[in-house]
């Protein structure tokens, strides 16, 4: 197990060979190569990455979240101000819907 691990750690390991005879190279990794099979005299057992799994599959990334479709509202909005002044100014005509509408902090401010 830990002749795997160390060759999982290593990005360039294609595989990697092992024996259970006490040896100073009892574990050895190799690039890419053309595996020997039977052993030998130390009985040496070969494994490979598996292609399917190799790089490790990582799951996708969750996708971004969708812009919304409209900036979120406030929970109050203001949609009209009449502030009464001298005169008659201040006043607004049957039809007038919208008086600064652009400008929220207008004394005479309606958006409807």
């Amino acid at each position: 197990e830990s002749c795997a691990a160390l060759c999982t750690s290593e990005p360039e390991c294609a595989g990697f060979d092992f024996t259970v005879t006490r040896l100073n190279d009892a574990c050895r990794l190799y690039k890419d190569n053309t595996p020997r099979t039977g052993g030998g005299s130390e009985q040496r057992q070969y494994c490979a990455k598996s292609q399917s799994s190799w790089p490790p599959l990582l799951p996708p990334s969750p996708p971004p979240p969708l812009p919304p479709s409209h900036p979120p509202l406030p929970p109050w909005m203001l949609v009209s101000r009449q502030t009464v002044t001298a005169g008659s100014a201040w006043l607004r005509t049957a039809a007038q819907w919208s008086v600064n509408a652009n400008d929220r902090s207008a004394e005479q401010f309606s958006t409807l």
